[in-house]
This record gives C-alpha cells, structure tokens and sequence, in this order.
C-alpha cells in the first residue's frame, strides 16, 4: 500500500508542467506510519514544501501540510490540519494566509498544485 500512496504523488508531480523540479523522501515505520516529505520548485522560482503522513493499516492520511512560498521564502499560504484554532468550523483543517486563518476541508496535493497553478496564472 505505501507503493501506491508513492506512485500516486509521483503521478500527479509529473502531471503540472510549471514545476520545474521536484523530490520525495519517504520513511515506512514498523507501525505503518508512512512520512511523505516533498519539496517542489516552480518555473517562477516559488517552492511548495509538503508533508503528508498515513497509517497504512486503516490506510488514512493522519497529518499533512502543504507551505506554499514564493522565490523570497516568504510564505503565501499553508494547509494543515495540526490542532490549534479550535474555533474554526472545520478544525482541525485550516488554511493560513499572510493575514488569516480560514477554515476549508482536507485538500488533497492535487487541490494544492492546482490553486498554485491558479495563482501563478492569474498573476501573470
């Protein structure tokens, strides 16, 4: 199972043709936790840094995040679902922007890549 979670990130990091190059490191415990960590480079220089971990056994994503920053290392966005903001409709899943917490459902890595994409193609 943790080949199809590896291939499936794969599969869609070679689906976007603004990310220039991209890299994974996976660590599959004895207790079938799978870390998933990804780094993603942009054509325009922006990064994606994105962390997703998964119980293979009940085969459920347990934590994630997804920072999106722009060629300065300045952060445009984050997903999470760590266990602050209590008060937001969605807890634990939230999104962080330069000015505020906004509640959202879990996205997936596609979700993220595809409003990267949005941004950088409004933006110009």
């Amino acid at each position: 199972m943790s080949k199809t979670h590896i291939i499936r990130i794969e599969n869609i990091l070679q689906s976007f043709s603004d990310i220039e190059t991209s890299e994974l490191k996976t660590k599959l415990f004895p207790s079938d936790i799978l870390y998933i960590n990804g780094s993603v480079i942009f054509k325009n220089g922006h990064q994606l840094a994105f962390t997703e971990v998964y119980d293979i056994g009940i085969i459920d994503k347990l934590k994630y995040r997804y920072q999106y920053m722009n060629k300065k290392q300045v952060m445009v966005f984050r997903y999470d679902n760590a266990f602050h903001h209590k008060d937001i409709d969605t807890y634990p899943h939230h999104k962080h922007t330069t000015t505020r917490i906004i509640a959202c459902l879990e996205p997936t890595l596609y979700d993220i890549l595809l409003e990267i994409t949005q941004l950088m193609h409004d933006s110009g």
